[in-house]
């Protein structure tokens, strides 16, 4: 993703408008074209973001952390579940 919108799957992740993705307000398609257009006209913008997705995805979306973050609302659930 590097034009996000409101609706996007990503849910709580700790991303950041302008260091990792470029935020719409909406999924309206003029918002979404006015902002992919910023980043076809702006060569240190499309620059910043795409080097700040990438650090994104290495730091929060690697299987280590995906694992850890598993295994962590697992055993979440697995205390919450042998509660009376």
């Amino acid at each position: 993703t590097i034009v996000n919108t409101p609706l996007d799957l990503l849910g709580n992740a700790p991303l950041q408008n302008r260091v990792h993705i470029i935020q719409s307000p909406d999924s309206d398609p003029e918002n979404i074209a006015k902002r992919i257009q910023s980043l076809l006209n702006d060569p240190y913008l499309r620059k910043k973001i795409g080097n700040g997705g990438r650090s994104f995805v290495i730091e929060n979306l690697n299987w280590n952390k995906v694992a850890t973050d598993m295994t962590a609302m697992l055993e979440q659930l697995i205390k919450a579940k042998g509660k009376p």
